[in-house]
């Protein structure tokens, strides 16, 4: 404000409503919106660039396709970062030209992707309905016409809009949406309207009229020929090239009547009517990369072609494993695919909401809390390093691994265990303090011990992790296949013809080392928990050593049992490959799923605070 030498008085400034929330629940939200917005930047940004540098997909279906991503950074640029930064801060404001920039990027998007999406109907239309006279009838000059005519069309109509807006003399300067639009800009005005709204609701009928007409008609033309031509191929042709389209038309139809049907309703909340108003820029530019990689094949190979290009590596190349994965038909992968990024979300979501709101609410700085928010962190990394990796190879038949992500990953894997454990041993020195020693409990759980003991947990892993990495990495490799879905330690020291006894002596003392120090240390201090109850006999305490210990005792337990059972499943010699494989994967999936669901079931305090953010968020008037 004081480089654009205004005030909070200026008439060009606006003040802007946003979404009113608590300040514990301010971070947390800047950190969602932060992180939805990466993913559709870097989606976006990914298939425009394949598209744009590989020659083999200048074609109109994957141009018109570059068009929609352009189409969606800018929707979401025009909100998101303004969005992030009013979460930030107490007073908004934002200047007149500004928020007319703003509105203009906004209405610019929804109307450019509905033109889009109907010229890709055409282009749809025309190569399965006419495919001889496709090349001749969509030349680079038609689709230039037809991408024109789109952008074209979209910006003639919006600046008329947007100039019969600018008109109007302003009354007022409060914005009572979370962006500007072209309804909150003309609701400025004590003028007379009328013209506005009736030209708003043209250019909303047209667009959603010509788009619905012209789809349902192109439709209809390729069902009656693919039924006419009775040919599985044609029928084929037809649900792989139109799919992409059809599901993006449908989820960007169904997010704006989705908006329009909850602005209607009186009995929602401001902040909720604001938030469902925001999904518009959201979900459609978030979910879209995504639908081109799973329906459009050509493109996510082309994603893969040009990261092996990036790193300068063929397939021949020494420094290239070939990882096995699993063995799944072509059918099988898209479900598999949707099934491991749908457990992979609540894991990001459930441990990320926990160590956020430990961090953010200053009454859960406590050594409980915090060894949760370690063991969160802990979690993130173990499912990180295995999952997104696994999505991606779904996607693709030809699968292969530089030895150093190999490393990398197999790192992170083994150091998530190792520090896993170790963190559940501090946990349950922590309980054992708690409740055997209540009165010292402040005094010997300083913050300076707290430190010393996380410092303890994630700096032995990690030693320990080092050295075993180091007698891998010294070992000549004869081999060059990853038998497993992922990379650890034992794939890794597999791949050399050498003597590997060091290698296998040093795996086992770290396993029996963890499993024996936080087993011994952990029966010994509930068997001490245990006595103190027994011994004050009294209900308080009992009550008090169930619910503090119920969620490190259940995690620890889970823990255990996994490993048990993914090693007693690996040694089974009639299981089958994908089977196995499956079982190893558990260990990295299963508690960092249901971790944060304990926290929440057995923790009262992070329950409701977690509660307490999301009502701030959304209910904030009750």
């Amino acid at each position: 404000l004081d480089k654009m030498n205004t005030t909070i008085n200026d008439s060009s400034m606006l003040s802007l409503e946003g979404f009113i929330v608590s300040p514990e629940a301010a971070h947390p939200l800047f950190l969602l919106t932060l992180a939805v917005y990466l993913v559709i930047f870097i989606g976006n940004v990914t298939v425009f660039s394949v598209i744009v540098f590989q020659k083999t997909l200048h074609e109109p279906m994957y141009l018109m396709i570059c068009n929609m991503s352009v189409c969606d950074l800018i929707g979401s640029t025009a909100v998101m970062p303004r969005l992030m930064a009013d979460f930030l801060t107490e007073v908004r404001y934002i200047s007149y030209a500004a928020c007319v920039v703003q509105a203009f990027c906004v209405h610019v998007y929804g109307s450019a992707v509905q033109l889009i999406l109907t010229v890709m109907a055409y282009d749809r239309y025309i190569a399965i309905c006419d495919p001889l006279r496709y090349n001749s009838i969509m030349t680079t000059r038609t689709l230039v016409k037809l991408c024109s005519l789109a952008w074209g069309g979209a910006l003639v109509l919006i600046i008329i809009l947007l100039a019969l807006t600018l008109r109007l003399p302003r009354c007022r300067s409060q914005i009572v949406h979370a962006y500007c639009n072209n309804s909150s800009l003309f609701l400025l005005s004590c003028a007379e309207t009328t013209v506005n709204n009736i030209y708003g609701l043209f250019i909303t009928f047209f667009l959603s009229s010509l788009s619905f007409l012209v789809i349902v008609w192109t439709y209809i033309r390729i069902l009656i020929t693919c039924l006419y031509k009775r040919q599985s191929s044609s029928k084929s042709k037809a649900i792989h090239t139109c799919a992409t389209h059809l599901t993006v038309y449908i989820i960007f139809e169904l997010s704006s009547l989705f908006i329009i049907i909850v602005q209607r309703f009186q009995n929602v909340t401001p902040t909720a009517k604001k938030m469902v108003g925001v999904l518009f820029f959201t979900l459609p530019p978030c979910v879209n990369p995504i639908i081109y990689g799973i329906q459009t094949k050509k493109i996510w190979n082309n994603v893969l072609k040009s990261l092996l290009d990036k790193m300068n590596t063929t397939i021949d190349d020494s420094s290239m494993l070939s990882l096995e994965g699993f063995i799944v038909s072509p059918e099988a992968a898209h479900p598999l695919f949707l099934l491991t990024l749908a457990v992979y979300l609540v894991i990001f979501i459930g441990n990320v909401t926990v160590s956020s709101v430990i961090v953010f609410q200053k009454t859960l700085h406590e050594p409980m809390y915090l060894m949760l928010c370690n063991m969160s962190v802990c979690d993130l990394i173990g499912s990180t390093a295995v999952m997104p990796r696994l999505m991606a190879d779904f996607l693709t038949e030809v699968k292969y691994i530089s030895y150093a992500a190999c490393v990398v990953q197999a790192f992170c894997v083994h150091f998530y265990g190792s520090a896993a454990q170790l963190i559940l041993t501090a946990m349950a020195y922590d309980r054992y303090i708690a409740i055997c020693d209540p009165l010292r409990y402040n005094s010997i759980m300083t913050t300076r011990t707290l430190v010393k003991l996380c410092s303890l947990a994630w700096g032995g892993a990690f030693v320990l992790i080092i050295i075993l990495f180091a007698l891998t990495l010294r070992l000549p490799r004869c081999r060059s296949q990853i038998v497993h879905a992922y990379c650890n330690n034992a794939a890794l020291f597999l791949l050399s013809c050498a003597d590997t006894t060091v290698n296998n002596i040093y795996g086992l003392f770290i396993t029996f080392f963890l499993s024996s120090l936080s087993f011994l240390v952990i029966v010994w201090t509930y068997i001490r928990i245990l006595i103190t109850c027994l011994y004050k006999r009294q209900s308080s305490s009992k009550s008090k050593a169930i619910h503090t210990c119920a969620t490190h005792l259940t995690v620890y337990i889970i823990f255990e049992l996994t490993i048990l059972f993914t090693i007693i499943m690996q040694r089974l010699q009639n299981v089958n490959p994908n089977a196995r494989k499956m079982f190893g994967l558990l260990i990295t999936t299963f508690p960092p799923c249901v971790n944060p669901i304990i926290y929440g079931i057995y923790t009262k305090e992070i329950r409701n605070n977690v509660l307490k953010c999301f009502k701030n968020t959304i209910l904030p008037n009750q």
